[in-house]
């Protein structure tokens, strides 16, 4: 959440492709990084694992608004929409094979160097996307108190902004009870309930369809219940589910309401 004003910025005076590009080869690196601490002292793993979803996380925010940056530049007017549900149904389905394809490879090379697999992938995707249009780029961006000037002004609108700022407040607190579950997966399935790695990648697969399903399936039911009706529904779902995933006793029920989140 903090870092996606500051992407926000760079992606403006950057160009989306080109930003795009350069966090890949830095996801890249910092992969690479991960990599060889593990490697060469084993019992660093989990801080160098912990400090590497740090900078992951921060770099997803560049990623994302870049992504978002590229669409406009490579789709004008009508075919925006189509362009942006094409790319959105590109990452449900990356999340749906992603962690099938994860079991295989820590099956196959095992689990360590999944991260040089990683690695290689950011670098491939910061390749491709090197001959993609890379739009007008400020080339005199202003001094450091500017910058922090164009942030205080966004960061005034938005608070003043009532029904942004309720959107928000719930976005972030969707978000944060999404991660929170997130976080404790792999922990809950394989350590209390006892259940094979394989399961957990299972569960995750069948998130990442489902999510897929939901996109397909939104342009329909608006078509026949309000915005604020879905809305409603989903977040009483998602309460639900989270309640379910607190109390439930085996792993097969725990399924349902990971899978229903």
């Amino acid at each position: 959440m903090l870092a996606f004003p500051f992407a926000g910025l760079i992606a403006d005076r950057d160009g989306g492709p080109r930003l795009f590009s350069r966090v890949n080869a830095g996801r890249a690196i910092v992969l690479v990084l991960v990599l060889t601490v593990c490697a060469t002292l084993p019992s660093a793993t989990v801080p160098a694992l912990m400090a590497g979803a740090v900078f992951m996380s921060l770099l997803m925010a560049p990623i994302r608004l870049s992504v978002e940056k590229a669409v406009l530049l490579l789709a004008k007017k009508e075919k925006v929409a189509r362009t942006q549900s094409l790319v959105q149904n590109m990452e449900l389905l990356a999340m749906a094979v992603g962690p099938a394809l994860a079991v295989l490879g820590s099956a196959y090379i095992g689990k360590l160097w999944l991260l040089c697999v990683a690695a290689a992938l950011c670098a491939v995707a910061a390749l491709c996307w090197l001959p993609l249009p890379r739009g007008e780029r400020q080339l005199n961006p202003g001094s450091v108190a500017k910058t922090v000037g164009e942030l205080r002004l966004g960061w005034s609108l938005l608070i003043h902004n009532r029904p942004v700022v309720l959107l928000v407040s719930i976005n972030f607190s969707i978000n944060l009870a999404f991660a929170t579950a997130l976080s404790v997966n792999a922990a809950v399935v394989t350590d209390i309930f006892k259940a094979p790695e394989s399961s957990f990648a299972l569960l995750n697969t069948l998130v990442g369809v489902t999510g897929l399903l939901n996109l397909m399936l939104v342009p329909t039911l608006l078509k026949r219940f309000e915005v604020k009706a879905l809305g409603v529904f989903g977040f009483v779902l998602l309460s639900t589910s989270l309640l379910g995933l607190a109390a439930a006793p085996s792993f097969v029920l725990y399924t349902v309401p990971t899978w229903q989140r």
